[in-house]
């Protein structure tokens, strides 16, 4: 298992056994560097760069999300939404 390096999945096709089982120790020092403190929207930004460019991680992201925001926009209100993977 690698632990203080990570490659992003467009970079490098890594194994499941080859991703670190906790990528904490490598975003939390990427957003403090990339965001802007007081700024949600940076610290979203810096988290998606780092998904992209570093080591994949779960996040409904900058694209997913544009369209996610698009659709719920479309909805009457009171709509429920339930968002899978």
């Amino acid at each position: 298992m690698t632990t203080g390096r990570c490659l992003s999945h467009r970079n490098v096709a890594m194994e499941s056994s080859e991703r670190p089982e906790n990528p904490l120790p490598l975003v939390v020092p990427f957003v403090r560097q990339h965001a802007t403190e007081g700024n949600p929207q940076s610290v979203l930004k810096a988290l998606d760069e780092f998904g992209w460019t570093k080591c994949w991680m779960m996040f409904i992201g900058d694209r997913k999300g544009k369209l996610l925001d698009q659709t719920v926009s479309q909805l009457r209100p009171g709509a429920r939404v339930l968002e899978l993977g």
